[in-house]
């Protein structure tokens, strides 16, 4: 049985066809942009702009691994390829926002009572007041509404750089099964002990066949994690990119 019910797909199938536009239309916008300080420039054209076409590839590729419409298990190396994927995603839509921050910074020449900034009060998050305070007040009001959006971020980047990587979970298991899921990994251990590979495999692929497959992207249980539904956050984080990156348009460039 599939994950997501008809309308849930033919969401997800619009936002993936809007992908394409939506990418051209802010290419052509940012690198269209007029700006006088040359760093600042550059973090739009090979900052920003790069970081944009990365992002998009990252989609295409994790919904041409593992397309919403599916119901079977992803082989060992989709999941390989869909955990590469939503990692460079991830640390792309962090790096994309920071490239806006920097180009503010560069461009308006923001300063702390007069000081160089740190590297860490550059950025759009709500840690980042200075940067906030230097923003219209529309504006402010806009990046304190998706608070909740870039702790998030925030979380599974930080945790993807420095702590436990994020990745695609080959299946998913019902409680009522974990007992025999159990048993079958102490008979797998007892069989590598007793070095029967043979039967260690014929076990673990019987151990698989209890679970099913759920499409969540995850990073650490113990750390209180939420696991996220890779297809939908995926193009939700690329339209909150989008939308930040064009009401910051209007910042920049008034």
């Amino acid at each position: 049985m599939a994950y997501f019910q008809p309308d849930q797909l033919a969401k997800l199938r619009q936002g993936y066809i809007a992908l394409n536009p939506s990418y051209e239309r802010l290419l052509t916008e940012y690198l269209s942009v007029r700006l006088t300080n040359e760093l600042a420039y550059e973090y739009v054209r090979h900052g920003f702009v790069r970081r944009l076409g990365t992002l998009k590839r990252c989609i295409e590729n994790v919904y041409s691994t593992y397309w919403p419409e599916r119901s079977d298990k992803p082989s060992r190396n989709e999941s390989l390829d869909l955990a590469i994927n939503l990692q460079a995603f991830i640390l792309n839509v962090f790096g994309s926002i920071d490239n806006l921050a920097w180009i503010w910074v560069k461009e308006k020449n923001i300063k702390d009572r007069g000081r160089t900034l740190r590297d860490q009060q550059v950025g759009l998050r709500s840690t980042c007041t200075v940067m906030r305070n230097s923003f219209s007040a529309e504006f402010q009001e806009y990046l304190a509404s998706r608070d909740e959006w870039f702790r998030y971020l925030e979380n599974y980047r930080h945790a993807l750089a420095h702590r436990v990587p994020l990745y695609v979970a080959p299946y998913t298991l019902n409680p009522a099964k974990l007992d025999q899921h159990n048993e079958l990994e102490a008979r797998k251990h007892e069989a590598h002990k007793q070095r029967g590979f043979e039967l260690w495999r014929k076990l673990d692929s019987e151990q698989e066949s209890l679970g099913t497959f759920t499409p969540w992207m995850m990073h650490s249980f113990s750390e209180g994690a939420t696991p996220m539904v890779f297809h939908v956050q995926i193009l939700a984080d690329w339209n909150t990119v989008l939308e930040i990156a064009e009401k910051f348009l209007k910042e920049i460039v008034p």
